[in-house]
């Protein structure tokens, strides 16, 4: 067999396969008899009927299918080997020339993973800033905060009810009238807020203020037009006062009735060591993000990732999919989407290519460092993240099945790339400044 290669745009090659004459009539014969032993004619047991009958029977070009099908089937895969490369998906093929006792002469034109030649990775550097991911008092205190607020109860209010600086819980209903009562679009929100201007727009406060507990005040207020900023519309706030809150002071009493701390210190250390965590974690991922960026700037000083097609194609669907499923658990469409936002469709499509195209290039490149260092995933660690999953033997079978992703090759390209990340963030140079 004789094979050539040749490049063509966007990571696709053309194959041209030479299929010497003996190798043709063995599959003609094999042909023959395959179909010999499906066909039934009067008179001849199956798979003895003669081979000119045969032909009468079922006509020239179904043998001479059934034999081109054997051929492409083993030497296809030798072809794909002999010039080593990685096809993506089903090859195009175009059968030129397929006689019995000649040379079998055919193309095969198909997308391939794309060959990067990667940079010194390990000799990277990735400079961070110390101060963004240390922990410091703020950071303490607005959880001590939030867990007060979160642990407030309702108190009596004074006579003189509502009044700024109280933490209160609100709802707030904001209506937008058309001219028609029927067309009115009402926004309704509970708040639990401390009363200041940070939080709610002071003309409101100023309006609500004296509120006592289940009162309702409706206030009407002039904004700025969302169609035409030099016109003003009007809005209509109804606020109802749920109840004023009372923020706890962490006394050793409190705390160890509603927290597992006995001391606001060991609340304190045990909120420095979440936020340690976040830190830690947003650290890993500006340093994975920044290597990433880099490796793609680098690879593509010498020309840009040439990405097949196919694989752009399927990544901007599998996007696009995820993205209206987000939408539909809060009861929106990508039409009420595209509405919100403003964007055209095709705006949003050639987002959609951007990210598709980064996410592409980013996973490429972490498979070619992966192959480079022989990173691959244990068995034991696969069946692992499946028992964690919940997900039986029973169910991948049924999987496989019924023709969907093969779960446990999904579970190991995901494991392996972490690997492969995790391998990059320990070799490389990371300087704090």
């Amino acid at each position: 067999m004789q094979v050539t290669i040749n490049k063509l745009p966007q990571s696709r090659v053309l194959l041209n396969i030479e299929v010497e004459a003996k190798k043709v009539s063995e599959a003609f014969n094999k042909a023959y008899k395959n179909l010999s032993k499906k066909t039934s004619v009067p008179g001849f047991r199956k798979g003895k009927v003669p081979r000119k009958i045969l032909e009468r029977v079922i006509g020239r070009d179904i043998i001479s299918e059934e034999a081109c099908n054997l051929i492409l089937a083993e030497t296809y895969p030798e072809a794909i080997k002999e010039v080593d490369i990685f096809p993506l998906g089903e090859p195009e093929l175009d059968i030129k020339k397929l006689e019995e006792g000649n040379n079998m002469i055919f193309t095969a034109e198909v997308d391939v993973k794309p060959v990067l030649t990667l940079p010194d990775y390990k000799a990277l550097q990735v400079v961070i800033d110390k101060d963004k991911y240390t922990v410091k008092d703020s950071h303490i205190e607005a959880s001590l905060e939030s867990l007060k607020e979160r642990l407030a109860e309702p108190k009596e209010p004074g006579e003189e009810g509502l009044k700024k600086g109280n933490f209160v819980d609100l709802t707030i209903q904001i209506i937008y009238p058309h001219g028609e009562e029927t067309d009115e679009k009402v926004d309704s929100k509970r708040k639990r807020i401390i009363l200041n201007e940070d939080n709610l727009d002071g003309r409101i406060i100023k309006e609500i203020e004296g509120m006592k507990v289940d009162e309702t005040r409706e206030i009407i207020l002039t904004e700025p037009s969302e169609e035409d900023v030099n016109s003003l519309k009007k809005v209509i706030y109804s606020v109802t006062l749920n109840s004023i809150m009372e923020l706890p002071e962490f006394t050793p009493e409190f705390l160890e009735k509603h927290t597992n701390f006995k001391t606001l210190e060991e609340l304190k250390e045990a909120f420095k060591k979440e936020w340690e965590k976040i830190f830690l974690d947003n650290k890993k991922s500006f340093i994975k993000e920044n290597i990433l960026a880099n490796l793609v700037e680098k690879i593509e000083k010498n020309g840009d990732i040439e990405i097949p097609s196919s694989l752009l194609n399927t990544k901007v669907s599998n996007l696009m999919n995820t993205h209206i499923v987000q939408l539909a658990q809060f009861k929106n469409s990508l039409e009420d989407y595209l509405d919100q936002t403003g964007i055209t469709e095709e705006e949003y499509m050639e987002k959609l290519r951007d990210d598709a195209k980064n996410s592409i290039k980013t996973d490429l490149i972490i498979d070619a460092i992966g192959n480079m260092e022989n990173i691959d995933v244990p068995d034991e660690e696969i069946n692992e993240a499946i028992k964690k999953l919940d997900i039986s033997k029973e169910h991948l079978r049924s999987a496989k099945n019924s023709g969907r992703k093969d779960m446990e090759e999904y579970i190991r390209i995901q494991l392996r790339k972490q690997l492969i990340i995790n391998f990059l963030v320990n070799n490389i140079t990371v300087v704090e400044n």
